[in-house]
């Protein structure tokens, strides 16, 4: 494993998602983390709709000058809803033998609900990221739904992160109330936001 993508809207991306995506690839030792747009996420509820194009060049300014990290639009290009075992297929397709795919701790009780979760597994990594307080017996749910050797494999690539209260949905809330998201979204990243009018 030299590269691993996560997923997600980043409308707009924050410094939870850097810190998050720089932690996995430092304890992975992987060589790239790849931001991975999502078109219209499977999951997703009640989001402020922006154009892709809008969030991709958020978060290629989010990642610039870490060559660690980059950004991938493949989901985009697709469009629909994006599911991960498509992309999934889409990377092997591509060359890359077994996918990595970060997910975050409160989305791995979902995985037996995600398209074709048995496959994905069978096909992919998925490296969970853990913060101080999460609960251990989600795997109990993943055994049940995937067995022992799926759910032991998710569990041996957890990596640990601290403690981020930072969501995208609170930096469009503070935006939408005309408060400061300085410190909480990198600067070029707000100044995108301002240029272009968003959430507003």
């Amino acid at each position: 494993m030299s590269e691993a993508w996560f997923g997600g809207s980043f409308s707009p991306p924050h410094i939870g998602h850097l810190v998050l995506a720089e932690r996995v690839r430092e304890a992975r030792g992987l060589e790239r983390v790849h931001l991975l747009v999502s078109a219209e996420p499977p999951h997703a509820r009640g989001k402020q709709a922006i154009d892709g194009t809008h969030r991709m060049a958020m978060a290629r300014l989010a990642v610039a000058g870490n060559p660690g990290l980059d950004v991938d639009d493949r989901e985009l290009k697709r469009g629909g809803k994006s599911y991960t075992i498509d992309t999934a297929r889409e990377l092997i397709a591509q060359g890359i033998r077994r996918p990595a795919f970060i997910v975050g701790g409160d989305m791995l009780a979902d995985l037996p609900s995600w398209r074709e979760g048995a496959e994905l597994l069978r096909l992919a990594d998925i490296i969970p990221v853990l913060r101080p307080g999460f609960g251990w017996e989600v795997f109990d749910t993943l055994r049940a739904a995937f067995g022992d050797e799926a759910a032991r494999r998710v569990r041996d690539l957890c990596v640990k992160t601290p403690l981020l209260q930072i969501s995208s949905s609170e930096m469009r809330e503070r935006l939408l109330a005309g408060k400061s998201i300085r410190y909480l979204v990198p600067d070029a990243v707000i100044d995108y936001i301002g240029q272009q009018g968003l959430y507003t």
